[in-house]
């Protein structure tokens, strides 16, 4: 499907379809790495072996001893993580809406009330640095394809009601009665976001504009919002933030006892160094 999508696009589209290959490639690629070294015990041992040594480097010295207390901070969000894991997969990062017209409909519905809001209060993708490449997503000229749309859409649907359950409130609102296939097939195909111009005249339109939209894609990001702030915000605030701060003085500590020899934790960040160009020889 992917292949034929790449292929039926026209010329000036098929950049961005080849860097969504390459992305989903390199994810691929990332994810099961990832997964094969959690799963090979010799790998798993010798990391085990190395975390033992170091906190016991850390424990023996009396410079680090303000690092030692960071493991213990880590092990106390791992409740919280346990409790908000679905809810902010499903809700927040959007896993329950496989779609791309879900995706730009969310877009519309934040960048609204967000840029009526003070550049610091907003959520940091929303802020003035993160707007242009949200504008760049929301008014790309790729076409999104229906057929596909409701596919990707119904399956995530079906997982959603799998793991929040059939009972849940908000499930119950986002089904409206319908099964995922029927639900995903009134969403997608009742939608005019996948039209640059309907983008563009609720982009311009403002909060107003969002309000008054009576687009079903629109109307289920404004459903699930309150619900998706609430989730993100307490994980952020009980998981990810203790974490970032517990992880950076265990770094400190590793380097303090490692030397800087190591490399520094893999974060997906580009690492980039300064000098000249070297070539080499091939064979």
């Amino acid at each position: 499907m992917l292949l034929k999508t790449y292929s039926d696009r026209s010329q000036e589209n098929r950049q961005e379809a080849q860097e969504d290959l390459f992305g989903i490639q390199n994810s691929r690629k990332a994810r099961l790495g990832g997964m094969g070294g959690l799963q090979d015990p010799v790998l798993m041992g010798k990391k085990a072996k190395e975390e033992a040594d170091l906190r016991e480097a850390i424990a023996k010295d009396p410079k680090l001893k303000d690092y030692e207390a960071a493991y213990a901070e880590v092990e106390s969000t791992l409740k919280y993580a346990r409790e908000y894991f679905i809810d902010n997969n499903l809700w927040e990062r959007g896993q329950a809406f496989q779609s791309d017209l879900f995706g730009k409909a969310r877009t519309l519905v934040r960048i609204a009330e967000e840029k009526a809001k003070p550049d610091g209060e907003r959520l940091r993708e929303y802020r003035s640095s993160g707007i242009k490449s949200l504008e760049l997503a929301l008014f790309s000229e790729a076409p999104i394809h229906d057929n596909l749309e409701v596919v990707r859409l119904a399956d995530s649907l079906g997982m959603m009601v799998e793991l929040a359950g059939v009972d849940h409130p908000l499930v119950k609102k986002i089904l409206a009665g319908k099964s995922p296939t029927e639900r995903a097939s009134e969403l997608v195909r009742g939608s005019k976001l996948g039209q640059l111009s309907e983008r563009k005249r609720l982009y311009e339109g403002g909060k107003d504009a969002i309000n008054a939209s009576n687009d079903p894609m629109i109307q289920l990001a404004k459903l699930v919002d309150d619900e998706a702030r609430k989730v993100r915000k307490a994980f952020e605030e009980k998981v990810e933030e203790p974490q970032r701060q517990a992880y950076g003085k265990i770094a400190k500590a590793r380097f303090a006892v490692q030397g800087t020899g190591v490399y520094p934790d893999a974060t997906f960040t580009l690492r980039l160094s300064f000098g000249p160009v070297k070539g080499y020889e091939e064979n």
